[in-house]
Parts: structure tokens; C-alpha cells; sequence
């Protein structure tokens, strides 16, 4: 199971995950951020991960996609460093909380 939900503020624009980001449900990503794209063009983007309980290699490349389209992430730094599996990246802000 996946729940996103996307909050505006200003010139900001934050998809928040919750769930597995796995399986069928990359695609659920994946289409919220292909139907954004008009909204999300003049903002700062971030993808909140803080809430995401797994994710496997077809999340994983949705997550790469999403950074080479301009995305930063929000994330526990174990969470991110599995995800991403490298130790630092400019475009991810790590977040204990």
C-alpha cells in the first residue's frame, strides 16, 4: 500500500510518501509526478520519504529518475543510503526526524 499526497507553499512544492515504494505502486509515484509536471515547473521540488516502510529495485530507479528530473528527497539517512546505495549526494536532505 502507498498513500501520496502533494502539498503547494510559495514556490514549493513537497510530495509526501507513505507506504512501500515496491511493485505496483511505483507507478503510483511515477504518475503523480508525470501529472505535476506543469505545476512543479517553477518550484522547488522535494519528495518526502520519511514515512516509506520499503522499497525495491523498480522504486529505487523511480527514485534516480526523479533526481536526474530535478527532485531532492527528505529521508532517514539509513533509508536514503540504501536507496541510493552512496554515502553523500548534494540533491538529498537527510532527516533523522
Amino acid at each position: 500500500m502507498i498513500r501520496i499526497e502533494i502539498y503547494e507553499s510559495g514556490n514549493e512544492m513537497t510530495f509526501r510518501v507513505e507506504g512501500r515504494l515496491a511493485g505496483a505502486f511505483v507507478r503510483e509515484l511515477e504518475q503523480c509526478w508525470k501529472a505535476s509536471e506543469t505545476r512543479r515547473r517553477n518550484n522547488r521540488v522535494a519528495i518526502d520519504l520519511r514515512s516509506v516502510t520499503g522499497v525495491d529495485d523498480a522504486g529505487r530507479y523511480l527514485v534516480w529518475s526523479l533526481i536526474r528530473d530535478g527532485a531532492t528527497f527528505v529521508g532517514p539517512p539509513l533509508l536514503m543510503h540504501d536507496i541510493l546505495e552512496i554515502s553523500e549526494s548534494p540533491k538529498i536532505e537527510r532527516s533523522g526526524a
